[in-house]
């Protein structure tokens, strides 16, 4: 398919969600969008939800990654001097990291697959090292 008719695709489908969220009848949409019928809508607007849910699921992978960063580099300095309290936050921080990234699934699954992109910039909020520490 062509950029310019993936393009035409996509509106299509975000269109779809976003008459049928206004209250559409599927065969009005179909025929509003030009899809041969109602379910050729309903399955442009499901495609749409799902791209919303998965960029969603980015956002807050980003932020959780940013905020596990932030935690391990505040008990880092501590946990290397041999605080016990600060080497458990870090080990905990790693493994949350594992797990949010899909690390620790089973070698014949597919890990997940992420736009999460890693950058020197930290959140400069604090008081999510307490939330680990409880």
């Amino acid at each position: 398919m062509a950029r310019y008719d993936m393009t035409i695709a996509r509106y299509r489908e975000v269109r779809a969600l976003e008459m049928a969220v206004q209250g559409w009848e599927w065969p009005a949409i179909s025929d509003e969008l030009g899809y041969a019928d109602r379910s050729g809508a309903w399955k442009a607007a499901q495609r749409a939800l799902k791209r919303r849910a998965a960029t969603a699921v980015d956002s807050y992978r980003r932020v959780m990654l940013a905020e596990l960063d932030m935690v391990q580099d505040s008990a880092w300095g501590a946990a290397m001097r041999g605080n016990m309290r600060a080497s458990e936050v870090v080990v905990r921080a790693i493994d949350q990291r594992v797990r949010l990234l899909g690390l620790d699934q089973p070698k014949h699954a597919e890990p997940v697959k992420s736009q999460v992109s890693f950058t020197s910039k930290r959140p400069t909020e604090t008081g999510v090292l307490n939330l680990l520490l409880d």
